[in-house]
């Protein structure tokens, strides 16, 4: 897959991820606070605009990037797609940005799975209590709960490839 149908499919995946977590969590809790039943509307309603937002918000910080980002990001994108480093490509740089990339890796990863918990269960217990066992509510929490596993594995696979360049950078650079 290409970087940039692979960016289409992650900001595809952010986008829904998004609207599900805010929207699902929102209605959760006003449907604990309210005693009311799912509200799919309102559901969509506030999550497909915040998930949007959020997905923009990410785009504006990866465009304000660090001097250097940029280049780095290219290279990186160079080596993936062709398996060599670029000729003007500086190993040490590269190795040091994708050391500063692993760290978010690692904690990002976990992050997401301790909040698709938290919002699973979250909504769990908005499926028990006021939406009579409602199987449709309980998928929205089984759906949270797989779409949280799902991004950790790719966060895990990630850092796998990171990992795997930083080796092979470790023995360009010497």
């Amino acid at each position: 897959m290409n970087d940039r149908a692979r960016g289409w499919w992650v900001f595809l995946l952010a986008t829904l991820t998004g609207a599900l977590w805010f929207g699902a969590g929102t209605e959760a809790a006003f449907g604990l606070m309210k005693h009311r039943r799912w509200d799919w509307v309102e559901m969509v309603a506030r999550g497909v605009p915040w998930a949007v937002a959020m997905v923009g918000v990410q785009w504006v910080v990866r465009a304000l990037v660090r001097p250097g980002e940029r280049r780095a990001r290219a290279e990186l994108a160079e080596l993936r797609r062709t398996g060599k480093l670029p000729s003007n490509a500086d190993p040490a740089e590269l190795h040091a940005f994708l050391q500063e990339e692993r760290g978010r890796m690692r904690t990002g990863g976990w992050i997401l799975l301790l909040a698709s918990a938290a919002l699973a269960a979250l909504v769990a217990v908005a499926a028990a209590t006021v939406n009579d066992n409602s199987p449709t509510v309980w998928a929205v929490a089984f759906l949270s709960a797989l779409l949280g596993v799902a991004e950790f594995r790719w966060q895990r696979w990630e850092l796998a490839r990171t990992d795997g360049l930083l080796r092979e950078l470790s023995g360009v650079s010497r």
